[in-house]
């Protein structure tokens, strides 16, 4: 693995194998970046350089390895977009155990149908989503469970019977991990369909899935170390988990994380504020942006380290979305090509960039 010691375990650790070589991931040119910014959390006011992600990283995955986890072991996360998501996510590819990816939204029935289908051993969860109190919500299932031994909680309270994830960093700090060998096609992440003709149905996915759909994506995006993508997408789902994360840990961009949940306010000052060079979402959060009143006062949709800017989001049929072809606003256009849109600065009248040749991204410089 390329840059230094500690990089490669923030930007490959588990999802590319790191023992491993021939997991998809391009090795790249060996420049040591270890003190860029690599992880923005602007609600929990985190921001981590390259290096300090991967102690964080490691950290956890010892205090895991603490408990008895082992490779192929199932270990759940249930929560908005918080810091600890993005480390249970390497954390666990760390040690080869499996991640089991719980919908924020899920009520009761649904939670113990995911835990239980998938065989969790352990689970890291929020306090709470909105009106979803988890920690009661994970006590009341817990009985109907004999396979889920740990419930490891976020934030400062205490709650009998479960351990706090602070708590378990702290352990792990300075602890050695018992390295057991992996293989890119080793499975490490379970991901549900939506359940909404049926229970919810688990896909379980490899290290080589991951990390050649967030490569691919990240290459017809043309990312690059210089680039900064705002993630306002959940992290549960392969927009965020993979398409996001995986797509800026694989090329070196910063990870900007607005809020632990969509917010037109925050995603737009977070993209003007962090100077963000590119910009996920589905078109529903597209439209609340740019029809929030104060779009206008905000230094730029797309700004610009390097003169250009991106944005991608799942193609949708326009009249059931309620999206026009194009919707004027402002300096920039969202504009509709192939399987995404992109917001584009005008030169000369016409739209600047070019369309990638697989119909995936749209790509605007300027």
């Amino acid at each position: 693995m390329a840059h230094t010691e500690g990089l490669v375990r923030a930007r490959h650790s588990g999802f590319a194998a790191q023992r491993s070589h021939d997991c998809g991931v391009a090795r790249r040119d060996g420049r040591a970046i270890p003190d860029r910014l690599a992880v923005v959390f602007r609600e929990q006011g985190v921001r981590w350089s390259w290096k300090e992600f991967a102690n964080e990283v490691d950290a956890f995955a010892a205090g895991l390895q603490e408990l008895g986890l082992r490779k192929g072991d199932r270990v759940g996360i249930w929560s908005p977009n918080r810091v600890e998501w993005l480390v249970t996510q390497f954390a666990t590819a760390r040690l080869g155990l499996v991640l089991v990816n719980i919908n924020p939204a899920y009520r009761l029935a649904e939670l113990e149908y995911a835990l239980g289908v998938s065989g969790c051993r352990a689970v890291v969860s929020a306090q709470e989503m909105k009106t979803s109190k988890y920690l009661e919500m994970l006590q009341t299932v817990r009985p109907q469970l004999p396979r889920l031994e740990w419930i490891i909680r976020m934030g400062e309270g205490r709650t009998p019977d479960m351990l706090n994830y602070a708590d378990l960093l702290a352990k792990g700090r300075g602890g050695t991990i018992r390295e057991e060998p992996l293989d890119c096609h080793d499975p490490i992440n379970i991901q549900f369909t939506s359940g909404t003709t049926g229970s919810p149905k688990g896909a379980t996915l490899t290290h080589h899935n991951v990390v050649n759909n967030a490569r691919f994506i990240a290459q017809a995006l043309n990312f690059s170390e210089a680039d900064r993508l705002c993630i306002p997408v959940p992290l549960y789902h392969c927009f965020g988990m993979v398409l996001a994360v995986l797509a800026c840990v694989s090329t070196g961009a910063t990870m900007v994380f607005p809020g632990e949940m969509f917010d037109p306010a925050a995603v737009l000052a977070a993209v003007s504020e962090e100077r963000c060079t590119a910009l996920h979402g589905v078109p529903t959060m597209f439209i609340a942006e740019l029809a929030h009143p104060d779009f206008k006062t905000f230094d730029s949709i797309l700004a610009a380290d390097g003169d250009h800017g991106r944005l991608a989001m799942p193609h949708r049929n326009h009249a059931a979305g309620g999206l026009r072809d194009e919707h004027e606003r402002g300096d920039h256009r969202l504009r509709h090509d192939g399987d995404v849109a992109g917001i584009l600065p005008e030169l000369d009248g016409r739209p600047a960039g070019t369309t990638c040749n697989n119909g995936r991204a749209y790509s605007a410089t300027s």
